[in-house]
Formats: C-alpha cells, sequence, structure tokens
C-alpha cells in the first residue's frame, strides 16, 4: 500500500508547514549572516603605543611574542 498524506497515522497536520516563503527563507539567511559577523574591537591611540612599545623591546632582546584578543 503506498503511503500519502491522508493514510492514517501520517502527519497530516504539518504538511503545509513545508512551504517556506522566498521572504522568509530570504530572512533566514539574513539573520544568520547577521549572527555570524563580528565586530572588529575598537583601539584607541595608547593600545597602538603598548603594541608598538611591546614589539620593539621584543626585537630588541629577542623575546618571543604571543598576541591573545584585546
Amino acid at each position: 500500500m503506498k503511503v500519502t498524506m491522508l493514510t492514517p497515522g501520517s502527519n497530516i497536520i504539518w504538511e503545509s508547514s513545508r512551504m517556506m516563503l522566498p521572504e522568509h527563507r530570504e530572512a533566514l539567511v539574513a539573520r544568520k549572516r547577521e549572527i555570524l559577523l563580528v565586530e572588529k574591537p575598537e583601539l584607541y591611540q595608547q593600545h597602538f603605543e603598548d603594541m608598538e612599545n611591546i614589539i620593539h623591546e621584543s626585537m630588541e632582546f629577542v623575546f618571543p611574542l604571543q598576541f591573545n584578543g584585546v
């Protein structure tokens, strides 16, 4: 026997929810992109000067550098 939407025990209640409008799909894709977007941290002049000093000292005294998130 072939199973269709009208077969007893089939999930006919949710059959209409399988269709997705293009507008809804575009909104879901845009939302996913927005979630994955990472904002760049804002660096101030003092941060640049601190990094410059660390790099300069490392080059002068041959220290290995390790960069972590700001």
